[in-house]
C-alpha cells in the first residue's frame, strides 16, 4: 500500500519539496520487500536529483553499501568519497550532535538527521573496502578519524578493534 502511495506522490508531485522524501520512503519499502534492484534505482534518483535533500547522504551511503556488497569496489569508493567530502564540509560548518545518538545511527532510517554519524559510517565502510583491497594506510586513516571524532558513536569500539587489526 505504501508503495502505491509513494508512486502516486512521485508521479503527481515529482517536483515538490517532498519528492526526495517520497523516493527515499519508496526505496525503503522496496528493500523491505527484498526488491533490491528497484530500491537501488530509487536511492540513485535521490542521489542524482536531490543533492540538497536531507535524504541525500543516507541514500548515497546505501548505494555505496550495495556496491560494496556486490564487490563493485571502485563504485563504492567513488560514492563514499563524494559522501565523506560533502558531510565533512557540512559537519565543519555545524556539528549536529543528537540527544538520542542511538536513534541517529545509520543503521536505521533516521540517519539523515545526523550527518556526523552518517560520516562515521561512511568512513567505516570505506575502511572495510580499503582493507578488502589491501590499502592499509587508507583504512587506518578512516578508522583513526572515527576514533578521534566522537567517543559516543556506536562505531568507536568496532573501529578501535579494526584499527588494531589493520596495524597488525
Amino acid at each position: 500500500e505504501a508503495i502505491t502511495l509513494y508512486e502516486r506522490l512521485a508521479a503527481e508531485h515529482g517536483q515538490s519539496e517532498h519528492a526526495a522524501a517520497a523516493l527515499y520512503g519508496w526505496a525503503w519499502c522496496l528493500l523491505d520487500l527484498k526488491k533490491t534492484d528497484e530500491a537501488h534505482a530509487k536511492f540513485l534518483a535521490v542521489h542524482k536529483d536531490h543533492a540538497q535533500s536531507e535524504y541525500w547522504a543516507d541514500a548515497t551511503y546505501r548505494l555505496a553499501y550495495m556496491a560494496a556488497q556486490q564487490k563493485q569496489h571502485d563504485e563504492a569508493l567513488k560514492l563514499l568519497g563524494e559522501l565523506i567530502d560533502a558531510l565533512g564540509q557540512r559537519t565543519k560548518a555545524t556539528v549536529h550532535v543528537s540527544d538520542k545518538s542511538d536513534e541517529a545511527s545509520v543503521s536505521n532510517r533516521a540517519a539523515a538527521t545526523n550527518p556526523l554519524e552518517t560520516l562515521n559510517h561512511a568512513r567505516y565502510l570505506r575502511a572495510q573496502v580499503s582493507i578488502h583491497l589491501t590499502r592499509w594506510d587508507d583504512a587506518e586513516k578512516d578508522l583513526k578519524q572515527i576514533i578521534d571524532a566522537r567517543a559516543d558513536s556506536p562505531l568507536v569500539l568496532p573501529a578501535e578493534f579494526l584499527y588494531g587489526d589493520v596495524a597488525y
